[in-house]
């Protein structure tokens, strides 16, 4: 079965080397060998070894599951991404096995969701195991109920609509069906509900008393009555005015004078401020080459402290209330494994693990307010959108706070409010636009303190509570806003100037910020085979007024590319001479443009008002018209290689997967299964894809334009969060080998044909995401970037 193309002679010899390699890997346990081999059986010792798949058949042969059984962490397929050339028989025996594990899982799922849906308390965790359930199978109704049930509960009834309605265009699309009469039932109770109103109540009839003597009798209390009225009523004016007066929305603080801390930094981020506002944590990579640590420095001034020396990448510090710890996360430098939380007392202080993601790489991080637990970003499971998760750091167990729509990227960047009762963070709908939201701790609630879904990088709590500060794009340029927590209104600017401010950090006990201000600057060089780079025409210097980026060559030489060269990004077109402008889309933010087969129009994403969706630029009339229009993230559009659809990626569904849609609008279609982030072709049709947050590029098999069969990895070494940076052109697959401080690296082009790789240009002075274009010679054109951090900090008046 594993060597079904030798004879067994051979396959034995293979076997026995197999095994000694393995011996020698694997070492031994508790000073046992962990493989117990005779001439007839190899077994991996169950007394030495856990496993996962014993774990999940332990608890499926129990009444109910254990609560103690980690579901969350058994993720993906049996085998997933493991396969044998022509090993048929072997891929046979692994399906079979793939399916009676996944029904394995969703039995047990769907136990832990009737128990969890029998009590209120356990709302947050019954909606975690639906998602969990209708990712490994969205024909689930029972699960698709329990999602319906728990948003009418909550009062969103047009959230379990929605529901409904994403099920009734699966099944008609997947199946030609129609959902369960349970489920049609469940939808009209909720439909009816929300179109009903409650009726006042009709008083009850008045006994007819003796007329004349009576009626002189009730007269005072009439009056009484009358009187009684008039003060309920004068009550309600003025407590319905106290009431105003309450909600009216406080006035913005006042940003004071900047003073910078230090100046002309190039890579120093995300800075801390210690509670009394006179110490900074920040990360650095350069200020000890090679290695991404934790630095520590006074806002008066002198030489920084090293805090960290570890290789991997510690980042994200965050001091506990007192301001005598520091939590930070550290990561692997190549990525690929979840990172970990770890505290320490600075300047010299022991660390200490505390806890670690289930899935996120990095994370930033925020302290309660009485410092026995830490706020951070995580997923319940790989494909699921990020939450924010509370680690309490007595049992080093976490649990989800929040729950995103499934369509999105989700939530992050947790900020604790003075008083500790809520949580300022992001609701990211794509990785160019997210809202600042607030959860109330105790009621579980969130509420939304801005609305237009632009550019945010950071967030931090005022000193009194009563506001937000964020750094976002939302005025054109790089601001720093603040939204009053409380009463509505709209953000207010603070900052003064076109300074661009980035992550941004306050102090607990001090009215007083920390910012980084950055210099960005990108623009298009041509890559010599000399070794030269060269201006390609019209494109500015880094030092110049304004950045192109995202450039594309279409197979007549004609470039795309977005600029801000008119004051806000557009997308822009150069075949001879001047580039010039498309139509515009107020408000939005462009990414990914590819030019179609024919160089006629291009394909790009523009994000405006919190969605992402695709549109098409013609590039003689240069008019815009929109292809998608939904909540869900779109994103890595590219065409076929006829030119008639356009395939993409798009959290729809709720997960990650490769999606076809007509170049001329309609058809939208699922391709893949679930696990695609971006996608191209290989000039067959033939899709290649990295997945979300797994390193590598894989080529997806399909068949009568769906994936089909196991995926095939074609290349290691891409991470993850170069899902953007990379491309397939002319049987070459050009893509960035990262050094380990994630600082350098290089391009290469690998021979499809041949696996062959050529080494190409080097990365240090490139745009990290988007670094380069590849003409239709397979020449390069780069994105070039020129950057300067200035850490500043300014006294803030609250009103």
């Amino acid at each position: 079965m594993l060597w079904p193309d030798t004879d067994s002679a051979q396959a034995k010899l293979n076997l026995r080397k197999a095994l000694s390699i393995l011996r020698k890997a694997v070492g031994e346990a508790n000073g046992s060998d962990l493989l117990l081999i005779t001439r007839e059986q190899v077994e991996l010792r169950a007394d030495v070894v856990a496993c996962d798949i014993d774990t999940l058949e332990a608890a499926a042969r129990g009444v109910t599951p254990s609560p103690d059984l980690p579901l969350e962490e058994l993720t993906g397929e049996f085998l997933q991404d493991f396969t044998i050339r022509d090993a048929h028989e072997f891929e046979a025996w692994a399906r079979l096995e793939r399916q009676r594990l996944r029904e394995t899982q969703l039995a047990l799922l769907a136990r832990r969701l009737e128990a969890e849906m029998s009590a209120p308390e356990t709302a947050e965790a019954a909606m975690q195991t639906a998602l969990r359930i209708l990712q490994f199978d969205p024909f689930q109704e029972g699960a698709r109920r329990a999602l319906m049930r728990l948003h009418a509960r909550q009062g969103r009834p047009a959230a379990a609509i929605e529901q409904y309605r994403e099920l009734v265009a699966l099944l008609d699309r997947e199946l030609g069906a129609q959902p369960e009469d349970e489920t049609r039932v469940l939808y009209r109770k909720i439909a009816e509900r929300r179109r009903s109103r409650p009726e006042a109540d009709t008083p009850a009839s008045a006994t007819v008393e003796a007329p004349v003597a009576t009626a002189r009798r009730r007269w005072p209390r009439r009056r009484l009555w009358w009187l009684a009225g008039c003060a309920v009523v004068i009550f309600g004016v003025v407590a319905a005015g106290l009431a105003g007066w309450r909600r009216l929305p406080p006035e913005a603080p006042t940003l004071g004078p900047l003073v910078t801390i230090l100046a002309r930094q190039p890579e120093m981020t995300h800075p801390a401020l210690s509670p009394n506002g006179e110490l900074v944590a920040h990360t650095s990579r350069r200020i000890t080459p090679g290695n991404s640590d934790l630095y520590l420095r006074a806002l008066t001034g002198g030489a920084p402290i090293r805090l960290t020396t570890d290789p991997a990448i510690d980042d994200n510090a965050a001091w506990s209330p007192d301001g005598r710890v520091l939590a930070f996360t550290r990561s692997q430098a190549t990525g690929g494994a979840p990172c970990r939380i770890i505290v320490m007392t600075p300047p010299n202080g022991h660390e200490r693990v505390v806890g670690a993601c289930r899935v996120a790489t990095t994370s930033r991080l925020a302290w309660s307010a009485d410092g026995k637990a830490i706020y951070f970003t995580d997923k319940a499971a790989p494909g699921f959108p990020s939450g924010l998760f509370r680690l309490d750091l007595e049992t080093g167990r976490s649990r989800a706070l929040t729950t995103s729509p499934a369509e999105i990227d989700g939530d992050e960047a947790p900020a604790v409010s003075p008083d500790g009762k809520q949580i300022a963070f992001l609701r990211r709908s794509s990785w160019t636009s997210a809202n600042v939201h607030v959860l109330d701790i105790a009621r579980g609630r969130t509420s939304q303190l801005t609305v237009d879904g632009g550019r945010i990088w950071s967030l931090a709590w005022d000193r009194t509570g009563r506001g937000v500060f964020f750094s976002s794009n939302r005025g054109g340029d790089t601001g720093l806003w603040w939204a009053p927590a409380r009463g509505g209104g709209s953000p207010k600017r603070i900052s003064a100037g076109l300074l661009d401010f980035r992550a941004l950090s306050a102090a607990r006990d001090q009215d007083r910020l920390v910012f980084e201000v950055i210099s960005d600057r990108t623009d298009l060089v041509q890559a010599g085979d000399d070794g030269v780079r060269r201006p390609v025409a019209d494109t500015p210097s880094p030092e110049g007024r304004y950045s192109d980026w995202f450039a594309t060559i279409a197979a007549d030489g004609a470039m795309a590319m977005v600029s801000d060269r008119d004051g806000g990004e557009r997308l822009w077109i150069q075949a001879q001479g001047q580039p010039t402008a498309v139509a515009a889309i107020p408000g939005a933010t462009i990414s990914e443009p590819r030019w179609s087969p024919d160089s006629r129009r291009v394909v790009f994403v523009a994000t405006r008002d919190g969605a992402s969706d695709l549109y098409i630029a013609d590039r003689e009339t240069g008019r815009v018209t929109a292809l998608t229009d939904d909540v869900a993230a779109d994103a890595s559009p590219v065409w076929s290689e006829d030119g008639t659809g356009i395939y993409f990626t798009s959290r729809r569904g709720g997960v990650w997967r490769i999606w076809r849609i007509n170049a001329s609008g309609g058809g939208i279609a699922p391709v893949s299964a679930p696990g695609p982030r971006a996608v191209r072709t290989d000039g067959n049709d033939r899709l290649l894809a990295i997945l979300d947050g797994r390193p590598g590029i894989w080529r997806l098999r399909l068949v009568d334009g769906r994936e089909t069969g196991a995926r095939t990895l074609i290349l290691e070494d891409q991470q993850a969060w170069d899902w953007i940076n990379w491309d397939s052109r002319g049987g070459g697959l050009f893509h960035v080998r990262r050094s380990p401080d994630g600082l350098g690296g290089r391009i290469w082009r690998r021979d499809l044909a041949s696996g062959r790789d050529t080494p190409l240009e080097d990365t240090s002075d490139l745009l990290l995401l988007v670094s380069f274009a590849v003409r239709p010679d397979g020449e390069l054109l780069l994105t070039r970037r020129s950057i300067e951090t200035r850490l500043m900090a300014a006294e803030v008046t609250s009103p």
